[in-house]
């Protein structure tokens, strides 16, 4: 089993049931970054409902979910070493501090979580507090923007062709034609 730097992650550590649950993924050989990560964001979670009993943050519902992800648009970013970043070096996208990736992870860490404790019957309520997201059907908590396609300005597209141009074969010149028609 990997070894796991519980200093770091203080609120996992000291509670039986995150501990077991980060324990287990280190046993199925997880990759070190994916069990930091876990980590990290099970911590965080701990952290902001410290107020909560366990017993009760283990059987909360969807709408404490929904409120520690409000949470988590408005925190401040912080890097690695736990300082705030600042705000010049910043470039927010989506009017978050957190950036979206950030925000989807923990919230997918705390899907897993849950249906791990479904799972192992550490949860009296079947029901995941952390609605799963079905592309094109429904939507999770934290949606995903969509992605605008490249349009490539003239320059680029000169560029792009140039390229085509002086490297590819004959040929192949040809052939890429020909499909795009």
């Amino acid at each position: 089993m990997q070894n796991v730097r519980w200093e770091l992650y203080p609120h996992v550590s000291e509670n039986l049931i995150t501990r077991t649950f980060i324990e287990e993924l280190a046993q199925v050989r997880k990759s070190p970054s994916t069990i930091d990560n876990y980590s990290r964001d099970l911590d965080d979670f701990l952290q902001a409902n410290a107020g909560i009993p366990f017993s009760q943050l283990l059987e909360i519902g969807e709408s404490q979910i929904v409120h520690y992800v409000d949470g988590l648009w408005s925190r401040p970013a912080r890097r690695g070493s736990g300082h705030k970043s600042a705000k010049e070096k910043i470039t927010s996208i989506t009017g978050s501090n957190l950036a979206l990736n950030t925000i989807r992870r923990r919230v997918n860490t705390l899907r897993v979580f849950y249906d791990w404790c479904i799972r192992v019957r550490k949860r009296q309520d079947q029901l995941n507090p952390v609605p799963r997201g079905v592309r094109g059907k429904g939507r999770g908590l934290v949606s995903c923007p969509p992605s605008a396609p490249w349009i490539p300005s003239e320059s680029q597209f000169a560029d792009l062709l140039l390229y085509v141009f002086a490297t590819m074969s004959l040929r192949n010149q040809a052939r890429n034609v020909s499909i795009t028609r």
